[in-house]
């Protein structure tokens, strides 16, 4: 398994584990907002949780734009190197 394809299953763990969803029902082209009904508070608890797994620090901006797994995987993908 590649790094994007495990930092993508992190990901939907991540996700799934904060809205209490099962894993199976995120895709990359998922929409957190339109799709899984995240608000807000959710957006900044996932990220916040992601920030504790990768050990990186996600700017306001950034979290703004995530719209979907796949903008989350690019921007952790970007910053792990």
């Amino acid at each position: 398994m590649d790094k994007r394809e495990q930092t993508k299953l992190d990901l939907v763990k991540i996700i799934a584990e904060e809205l209490e969803i099962n894993p199976d029902t995120i895709k990359e082209d998922t929409s957190l907002q339109n799709d899984l009904e995240a608000d807000s508070l959710d957006a900044i608890n996932i990220a916040l949780a992601i920030e504790e797994r990768f050990a990186v620090k996600i700017d306001d901006e950034a979290i703004r734009n995530f719209r979907t797994i796949r903008d989350i995987t690019d921007h952790l993908i970007r910053m792990l190197g």
